[in-house]
């Protein structure tokens, strides 16, 4: 029977600890039939030699590893995919691990031709305790008003390691390497607003790994790149006008919120200004408010 071949796209940036066991569960995927694209995004290291050894473990596929200068995971993506060779693109990070059956369920579900993306659950785990933290996925509700949901949340409630698609998407639809953080959700954004069907798979098929980076500063520019992904994608007419500004007054106070207490007064007026674009009456007691503590 006809197997087509699954491009599976790693960007790696300081993952010699970890990258082992992503490679590991590659190779134990029971869907057999794939190539796998390693962009080193600038670091130094054993990531490598890794990919070097596991080469020889896995004879029957093509393991293409590639060193660039450091630009970010959109960069590396975007580079993966232009040498990408399979019907279908997957990805997966260097940190994360794919439970044996993600890319068998993913193909059989895109083989019956109903969608072009598919999508499932990730769970979290500890790094250093293997404790279960959390799933990563959308909820019921979400699911019922699929896509404005997805524009209104705050991130993507699709884990980009659980995702298979058709690589004709990126003929219409790339990463932005000017988004430092959530280019894969603005990434999300813009294929929906193009067009392609979007399907969920109700299944845990990748885990996560958390715990070995520090996330403070990571979080305080999730909140800027947040409302940042929204303001930028607000022409996107596939999703309801109301949802838009809503999505953009939301998160554009509460990065300008967060702005404000960090010292970051540019930024805040930035978010400021579009919060009171999309809804000045209700905004401007606020805008006064935090501007006078500005001032004071």
């Amino acid at each position: 029977m006809y197997e087509p071949i699954v491009s599976i796209i790693v960007p790696a940036y300081k993952a010699d600890d970890y990258i082992q066991e992503a490679l590991s569960s590659i190779k134990n995927q029971s869907y057999t039939n794939w190539d796998l694209i390693i962009v080193e995004d600038g670091s130094e290291g054993k990531t490598k030699a890794i990919v070097d050894k596991f080469k020889c473990e896995v004879p029957n596929n093509e393991v293409l590893y590639i060193w660039s200068e450091h630009q970010g995971v959109a960069a590396a993506r975007n580079r993966a995919i232009n040498l990408a060779k399979g019907k279908y693109i997957a990805f997966m990070d260097a940190d994360d691990i794919w439970l044996k059956d993600h890319l068998l369920f993913a193909i059989k579900s895109l083989d019956s031709d109903d969608c072009d993306l598919v999508y499932s659950n990730a769970s979290a785990f500890d790094n250093l305790t293997n404790e279960s933290l959390f799933e990563k996925g959308p909820s019921r509700r979400q699911l019922l008003h699929f896509p404005d949901s997805f524009f209104s949340a705050k991130g993507s409630y699709i884990a980009i390691q659980t995702v298979v698609m058709r690589r004709n998407i990126t003929q219409h639809v790339d990463f932005d390497i000017s988004l430092i953080r959530a280019s894969d959700y603005d990434f999300f954004v813009r294929a929906i607003n193009a067009g392609y069907r979007f399907k969920y798979l109700e299944s845990v098929t990748c885990l996560l790994r958390r715990g070995h980076n520090s996330l403070v500063k990571d979080q305080l520019s999730m909140y800027f790149y947040d409302a940042f992904v929204h303001i930028k994608n607000r022409k996107c007419d596939t999703y309801k006008l109301n949802t838009r500004n809503w999505a953009i007054k939301n998160y554009s106070n509460k990065a300008a919120d967060k702005a404000l207490e960090s010292g970051y007064f540019g930024k805040y007026f930035y978010f400021t200004f579009w919060a009171l674009r999309v809804s000045f009456i209700s905004n401007t007691k606020r805008f006064l408010q935090r501007t006078l503590e500005i001032l004071t």
